[in-house]
C-alpha cells in the first residue's frame, strides 16, 4: 500500500470572522499529492507509519475475526455468527441496551451520560418506524449508575430541548462538573444549548440554563479545559461556529458566532487559545488561534494558524490533543465516504473507509502526519473484497471517534498528557484499542465489536433507519476506567456496555512492545 496522499497549508494567514479558506489553492501551495516531505521526515527522525495496523495477539479464549482485521464477512452476517461479538482481550462485563443509543457518550465519576435518537430518522430515510414498532418508552439523554460495573442501571433522562437529541455535543468538563450539549436533533434542530451540574450527585443533573443563543444550529462541539469556554455549531457551515461564555453557567454569553472554516467536531488547547477543528471546508483539520476569546476582548478576531488536508478524506470527524514523551500531538479521524462512493475509490487505489491519524503539531504552523490508524478491512488492497460486506447505508467500517489516555488517571475528551492508548470505533468494526507510545508505531492490542441485534431501537440512527440487523455501530468516545481495568462504550444496537481487559493494561502493553 502505498502513503495516504497529503496536502499542507502553512499559515493561511490572518482571517476575520466570516472570511473563509477553502480548499489547498486558496492559501498558496502544498506538498505534492501521495508524498511526506523529506524535510519533515528529517525533522522527526522518523518514518510516518503508512500500513494497515499490525493485529493484536489475542488470547486463547477469544472469539477473534474471522478474516481481515476489522471486517465482518457477509458469511458470518448470514450464518448467525455475527450475532455474537468478536472480541480480543476484551470482554463483556455488564451492559444497558435499553431503547438503543444515539452518537455520543460522556462520563463523570460512576456516571455515564449518552444521547439517544430523537424519534426522527434521517431525512434520507422516507419511511420512519418501518416495522411499525411503538416509539420512545423514554426519550432523552440517558443518565447512567455505572457504580456496579456488571450491572448498569439508567437512573434518569434529561428531556430538555438540547438533552432530546445532543447529537455528538455531549460532553462534560470535569473540573468544573458541568454537562453540556447543542440541540441537534438529527441535524435539523435549533441554536438552543443546554448545561447542567453535576457538582452534587452525579445521576441527579441540575439543569443550569436552556435556551437559544445566536442563530446557527447545533451538531457538535466541546468545552475548553478550564470549563469556562463552550464552543459548538452545525457540521459542516462556515460561520456558524458559536464561543459561549460559561462564567456564570446559569446565565450563558454568546461571544461569538461566525468561524472561519466549516467544523464538524472540536478540541481545545491546554490553555484556551486553540481550536482543534475537524474541518469540512478542506477535508481535514485546522488549527484556529483563539486567544482574543480566550482573553475575552471585546471583538474577538480569529485566526487560521495552520491547515492539514488529506486526499484520502472525505468527511472529517474529531481532534483530540495529546502528548506523548512531551511531544504535542492531535488525533484525528475522518468519518468516512458517502454510499455509493466506496467502488469508485477503490478504482483510484483510496481506502473505502474512514481512519484515524496522530498528527505531529511540535510546529504547529506545519503539522505533520506521525501515523494512520487504519485497519486492514479499509486498506486500498483489500478494498473490492470488502465493500459489499455491508447490509446498511454508509459507514459500515468507518471510523468515528478516537479517546486517548494514560492508562493511570480518569480521561477526558480534552487534553490528555502522557497517553499511552487510544480507544477507536470503527461502526461495524467495533471498538480498538491502540497502543501510542510510540505515534509512529502504532499497535494494535484489543477490541470489541458488538453483536449485531436484529430489532427496531428508536434511540439509534443505525442503518438511517432505526432498525438495527445483524452488525452494530460503534461511534462514541470511550472511558478507560484504570482502578477496574475497564472501558465504557456505547454502540448504536447494543447501547451502553461496560468491557474489561482481560490482563492488566501493564501486561498488554509490554506484550505489545516485545511483538514490535
Amino acid at each position: 500500500m502505498g502513503d495516504s496522499d497529503v496536502a499542507t497549508n502553512k499559515h493561511c494567514g490572518i482571517l476575520g470572522i466570516g472570511a473563509l479558506c477553502i480548499g489547498m489553492s486558496a492559501c498558496g501551495g502544498g506538498m505534492s499529492a501521495g508524498t511526506i516531505s523529506t524535510t519533515a521526515r528529517q525533522a522527526n527522525a522518523q518514518e510516518p507509519w503508512m500500513e494497515s495496523m499490525p493485529r493484536a495477539q489475542c488470547g486463547p479464549n477469544d472469539r477473534v475475526e474471522t478474516d481481515l482485521q476489522g471486517r465482518v464477512t457477509a458469511i458470518d452476517r448470514v450464518n448467525g455468527e455475527s450475532l455474537q461479538s468478536y472480541n480480543c482481550n476484551l470482554e463483556l462485563v455488564g451492559q444497558h441496551a435499553g431503547e438503543g443509543a444515539g452518537w455520543q457518550l460522556a462520563w463523570l465519576d460512576d456516571c455515564a451520560y449518552y444521547g439517544q435518537a430523537s424519534g426522527n430518522p434521517y431525512q434520507r430515510q422516507p419511511v420512519p418506524n418501518p416495522t411499525g414498532s411503538p416509539g420512545h418508552v423514554n426519550p432523552g439523554t440517558v443518565v447512567m449508575d455505572v457504580s456496579d460495573s456488571a450491572n448498569p442501571q439508567p437512573v434518569n433522562y434529561l428531556t430538555s430541548t438540547s438533552m432530546i437529541d445532543p447529537w455528538e455535543s455531549l460532553k462534560v468538563n470535569p473540573d468544573r462538573r458541568l454537562l453540556g450539549s447543542i440541540n441537534a436533533r438529527n441535524g435539523s434542530g435549533g441554536p438552543e444549548f443546554d448545561f447542567y451540574d453535576l457538582a452534587g450527585d452525579c445521576t441527579q443533573p441540575k439543569l443550569l440554563f436552556s435556551g437559544a443563543l445566536g442563530t446557527s444550529l447545533g451538531h457538535g462541539g466541546n468545552f475548553a479545559p478550564d470549563g469556562h469556554t463552550y464552543y459548538g455549531g452545525p457540521n459542516n457551515v462556515a460561520g456558524g461556529l458559536k464561543a459561549v461564555d460559561l462564567s456564570d453557567p446559569t446565565n450563558p454569553e454568546l461571544l461569538l458566532e461566525g468561524f472561519p472554516l466549516g467544523m464538524h467536531d472540536l478540541s481545545v488547547s491546554e490553555d484556551g487559545t486553540r481550536l482543534y477543528m475537524a474541518t469540512t471546508a478542506v477535508g481535514g483539520f485546522s488549527i484556529l488561534d483563539v486567544t482574543d476569546v480566550q482573553q475575552r476582548k471585546a471583538t474577538p478576531d480569529v485566526t487560521v494558524v495552520s491547515t492539514l488536508a488529506f486526499e484520502d478524506n472525505y468527511l472529517p470527524q474529531m481532534t483530540q490533543p495529546i502528548y506523548v514523551d512531551g511531544r504535542p500531538y492531535v488525533v484525528y479521524v475522518d468519518e468516512g465516504f458517502s454510499s455509493g462512493q466506496q467502488k469508485t475509490r477503490c478504482l483510484q487505489g483510496l481506502p473505502p473507509w474512514g481512519s484515524g491519524k496522530i498528527v505531529d503539531i511540535s510546529d504547529e504552523e506545519n503539522p505533520q502526519i506521525a501515523s494512520i490508524l487504519r485497519l486492514e478491512v479499509a486498506d486500498p488492497a483489500n478494498c473490492l473484497m470488502t465493500i459489499t460486506d455491508s447490509e446498511t447505508v454508509g459507514f459500515q467500517y468507518d471510523g468515528h471517534y478516537c479517546t486517548a489516555s494514560d492508562g493511570r488517571t480518569d480521561n477526558t475528551t480534552g487534553v490528555v498528557h502522557d497517553a499511552v492508548i487510544l480507544m477507536c470505533a470503527f461502526m461495524e468494526s467495533g471498538v480498538r484499542v491502540f497502543d501510542i507510545r510510540d505515534p509512529y508505531a502504532p499497535r494494535e492490542i484489543a477490541y470489541y465489536n458488538p453483536p449485531g441485534n436484529p430489532s427496531y431501537k428508536p434511540g439509534t440512527y443505525h442503518s438511517y433507519s432505526q432498525v438495527c440487523d445483524t452488525t452494530d455501530w460503534a461511534g462514541a468516545h470511550s472511558r478507560y476506567v484504570p482502578e477496574r481495568n475497564e472501558i465504557w462504550i456505547t454502540s448504536q444496537c447494543n447501547a451502553f456496555q461496560t468491557l474489561r481487559l482481560s490482563k492488566p493494561l501493564d501486561e498488554l502493553l509490554a506484550a505489545s512492545a516485545a511483538a514490535g
